[in-house]
């Protein structure tokens, strides 16, 4: 039997992240993917019977991690993120999804074609259900990256033109 890990993420975002490792659960993580790297260096191995804070937050899906096989432990033993590794975990997963959707989707702000037609374009190609809440969330993250975008954009220009 493989050992899993349980991550628990925004719905959006386990979606996506098992869209882009395969499709499969549990997830099998390459071998230089960082997250991998980083479970190898976090994980806890310890006893079935200890109080471990790994319970679903409201509004979360979970996705199950299959370990790399240097942290199979004898039976009895279970392997654990502490919870300040698995918010870190989630927030490269985080960061992976921003590039990723950044990539995809800044050309096509000049094409004419309406911002939520090509998100929810690019929602689709990646697997991502389409509900109000996902959508919402992944919209926002857009017009976050977008804004951060623009204003390096407008810093950059002001800098040129300080300089001429």
């Amino acid at each position: 039997m493989q050992k899993e890990l349980i991550l628990f993420l925004d719905p959006y975002l386990a979606q996506w992240w098992k869209h882009s490792l395969g499709g499969d659960e549990p997830v099998n993580l390459p071998k230089v993917a960082v997250e991998r790297k980083y479970i190898v260096a976090n994980a806890v191995v310890t006893d079935y019977n200890q109080d471990i804070d790994n319970k679903i937050e409201e509004g979360m899906e979970s996705v199950r991690i299959a370990l790399p096989r240097s942290l199979v432990q004898p039976p009895g033993k279970i392997v654990f993120l502490k919870k300040k590794a698995r918010n870190n975990l989630a927030e490269m997963i985080r960061n992976s999804f921003d590039i990723d959707l950044w990539n995809d989707v800044h050309d096509y702000r000049n094409v004419g074609v309406e911002q939520k037609k090509i998100i929810e374009a690019w929602m689709e190609l990646h697997d991502v259900e389409i509900t109000d809440k996902n959508f919402n969330a992944v919209i926002k993250r857009y017009q976050r990256l977008r804004k951060a975008y623009l204003s390096n954009m407008r810093v950059k220009k002001f800098r040129q033109k300080r300089k001429s």
